[in-house]
Order: structure tokens, then sequence, then C-alpha cells
């Protein structure tokens, strides 16, 4: 049991103790059990154990290479709040044509699919939804940035408790975080500054 309760403090990052390491226990108890081929399961699930720990081992290594060639790019992208080494790897890798010519940030939304359109058939007119074309990984790296953003930086949480006041959903809301966030991206992409609001504002206007 003492095995047990220290496994499944760690796993949950010590949210649970022995109580759930003694019910856990006492429902295994209650459910059914596998009296053939024990030796079989029991290697299977040390090889699937070790082909996570190679894995593992594999994420580790190749976000160290993501470390050292954002650090031979464009490591600015890095003091965006919410952009961290891997993300803005991934920024990076998906935007090699876009700050080789440098166009407007509307094309870089346009890229990542973060820019509106209109559901519309005939006469009618649809709601605004994001087109969700270009790079999904472009897309997601972005909204990873914007959700710890929307949360973390106040120039960014001030878009999204806006479109909160306006009665938009919490997803809604995060998209206008996210397109803040791909003009941020533009932003230092264009300038090779590190982040700053009033950086930021001043180039808007």
């Amino acid at each position: 049991m003492d095995k047990l309760t220290e496994v499944i403090r760690t796993i949950s990052k010590k949210q649970f103790n022995e109580k759930h390491a003694q019910e856990l226990h006492t429902k295994a108890q209650q459910t059914f059990g596998l009296k053939y081929g024990l030796d079989a399961f029991s290697l299977k699930l040390r090889c699937l154990i070790e082909e996570l720990e190679h894995l593992d081992r594999e994420i580790k290594l190749l976000e160290k290479e993501i470390e050292i060639a954002v650090a031979k790019q464009h490591t600015e992208l890095t003091t965006i709040p919410g952009v961290s080494t891997v993300v803005a790897g991934t920024i990076l890798g998906e935007t090699v044509e876009y700050h080789k010519d440098n166009p407007d940030p509307r094309s870089l939304l346009a890229y990542a699919g973060l820019d509106p359109k209109i559901r519309a058939s005939g006469k009618y007119a649809g709601k605004m939804k994001m087109t969700k074309r270009g790079s999904p990984y472009l897309r997601n790296a972005i909204n990873v940035a914007a959700f710890y953003a929307a949360f973390h930086e106040p120039m960014f949480k001030k878009v999204y408790k806006k479109q909160r006041g306006r009665g938009k959903l919490k997803g809604v809301a995060l998209t206008y975080v996210a397109k803040k966030m791909a003009y941020v991206v533009a932003s230092i992409l264009r300038t090779n500054k590190t982040f700053s609001p009033q950086g930021v504002m001043a180039e808007k206007r």
C-alpha cells in the first residue's frame, strides 16, 4: 500500500493520497482477474513501458535540438508570453517563407487559418468562423501561446475580457486573443525586437 500510495501521489503531482490508493486497491479486489497468460501480459507491459521511456528520451532530444535551432534565429519570439522554445520552433518552421519576404501580417493570419469567413448560402448569411486553412501546426502553436497569454499577460487579458464582456463564449473570445497573438508574432519576426505591449501598439498605429 505504501508503494501504491507513492506512485499515485507522484503521478497525480500530490493531488491524490493514501485514501485514493486504498479506494483503488479495494476496487481492484472486486474486479475480475487474469488467471492465464500472466507471464505474457507482464512481458507485454514491460515492453510498452520501455517503449514509452524511449519515446520520452526522443522527445527530450528533439526539444533540445529545437532549442539550439531557435537560438540561432529568432530568440526574440520566446519573449512573447506563452511562446515556449518548442512553440517558437514550430512557428519558425512553419513561417520560413513568411519572414523571408516580410509581407503584410494579415497574410500570416490567413496562413494560420485564423482569418474569419462568413458561412453563407444564397440570401442567407450565417455566423463568422475561422477558415482553418493553411498550416494546422502554425495555428495550434499560436493557439497554445494565446491560451496562456489570455490569462497571464495584461494586453492579451484585455482582449479576452473585452470579448467576454460582449457575451462571447470562452472559445470564441480566445480566437480573438489568437488573432492578436498572430499580429504580435508577425511584428517580432519583422522587427527582430523583444516583446513589449508598447512596441506592438506603436507599430500597429
